[in-house]
């Protein structure tokens, strides 16, 4: 314990004690018992000491044996005879827990490379940090801020060297669009029962695994509607945009479904999803009621 005590140190060690001498007229202090932790520093802790200006107590001639019976007479506090320990109560069951099905990281991700992957986890952690924050205490200047803090979390991820800007840019592109985009704005902005990166646990009817699900961000409009938006920070390159959309929608209806499921038995409202893409400023709603069970 001595060990640890005096090697967490940083820069500065202090050590306090409590010292007495046997002799008034001497000024030298007694040394302590063996069996506290100064004893065990004294041979080198007594070379340190300077005892010209110390006002030492004289040593009470209190024996050690006294000082046990005095702590002998606290009256202990016992048990009744016949005390037992409570029963415990009959256990209420277990489920086993299988592998989930294809589960939500592995929709995310299937087609993106590992550096996009870091920057999807990124943005998503900064979008939760503007929208707690409150989206009206940021701008395009404080977002060009981040950049030192993005790049070294990116690296952190590990993002390698030869992606490490791009995937930067990346990053201060989707907040920056997020936050010059309306859509975005109202997005982030403050409504009721809010929440950021949700974790919920739902359990498959077929294979009763349970499956864990993160919801980016959820809330109650002001129309009393439920939405629950899913970010999307991948980007479209060359065809039609609107095909592209109507992909993303079939390939992440069945996660957002789940989502949509697991409200509606928590509470008796109306529920919306839809898709967010802060590199494409679109806010896309996806139709689940086919799904509905």
């Amino acid at each position: 314990m001595l060990y640890v005590a005096v090697t967490r140190a940083c820069r500065r060690l202090h050590l306090f004690a409590e010292l007495a001498r046997t002799d008034e007229d001497d000024p030298a202090p007694c040394p302590p018992s063996g069996e506290t932790l100064l004893g065990r520093l004294w041979p080198v802790a007594v070379r340190q000491i300077d005892t010209g200006d110390l006002d030492l107590p004289k040593k009470s001639r209190q024996s050690a044996d006294v000082r046990h019976i005095e702590m002998l007479s606290v009256p202990l506090r016992r048990l009744p005879a016949d005390w037992r320990p409570p029963v415990f109560p009959e256990p209420c069951g277990t489920s086993s827990r299988q592998p989930a099905p294809v589960g939500d990281e592995a929709i995310e991700f299937e087609w993106a490379s590992t550096w996009t992957k870091h920057v999807g986890s990124v943005v998503h952690r900064w979008l939760q940090q503007i929208a707690e924050e409150g989206v009206e205490y940021w701008n395009a200047d404080r977002v060009a801020a981040l950049e030192p803090d993005l790049r070294r979390v990116l690296r952190r991820a590990g993002v390698g060297r030869q992606q490490e800007q791009m995937a930067v840019c990346r990053a201060l592109d989707a907040l920056r669009d997020t936050l010059a985009d309306t859509r975005g704005r109202w997005l982030l902005a403050t409504h009721d029962q809010a929440q950021n990166e949700l974790p919920i646990t739902t359990i498959d009817a077929d294979s009763a695994a349970f499956c864990n699900h993160i919801i980016d961000r959820t809330f109650v409009g002001e129309d009393g509607l439920r939405w629950i938006v899913d970010y999307k920070t991948g980007v479209h390159e060359g065809g039609n945009i609107e095909t592209f959309l109507r992909s993303e929608e079939e390939r992440y209806r069945p996660q957002l479904a789940r989502y949509r499921d697991a409200f509606l038995r928590l509470e008796d409202r109306p529920v919306r999803t839809a898709l967010y893409f802060p590199l494409l400023q679109v806010f896309h709603v996806v139709e689940c009621d086919d799904d509905l069970q």
